[in-house]
């Protein structure tokens, strides 16, 4: 098993910060201070979010699109979140 990888009961969550580009993930949860957390929640990067890695990864910041917008975020607060890959049916709306 990966570094990292935090398993559920249900499904496996791993940091944003080690999802390639041009994957689609849903937002399960944050590690971090209450201000970070704010300030993704402000971004809507929300627990239960589609988001699609536009582009980043190895030391590049992380361009997500979030609904309608892109949204980007360094390397440091891409692994604070904590993400799982997507149903191909949830990619699909």
């Amino acid at each position: 098993m990966k570094s990292g990888v935090h398993q559920t009961m249900e499904q496996q969550m791993w940091p944003l910060s080690e999802v390639p580009a041009g994957k689609t993930v849903t937002v399960q949860t944050f590690r971090g201070g209450k201000g970070m957390r704010q300030r993704l929640l402000d971004l809507g990067i929300v627990p239960g979010e589609h988001i699609k890695i536009v582009r980043g990864g190895r030391g590049l910041p992380f361009v997500l699109m979030v609904k309608t917008s892109k949204v980007m975020l360094g390397q440091g607060i891409a692994s604070h979140i904590l993400v799982s890959e997507d149903s191909p049916t949830a990619t699909e709306q």
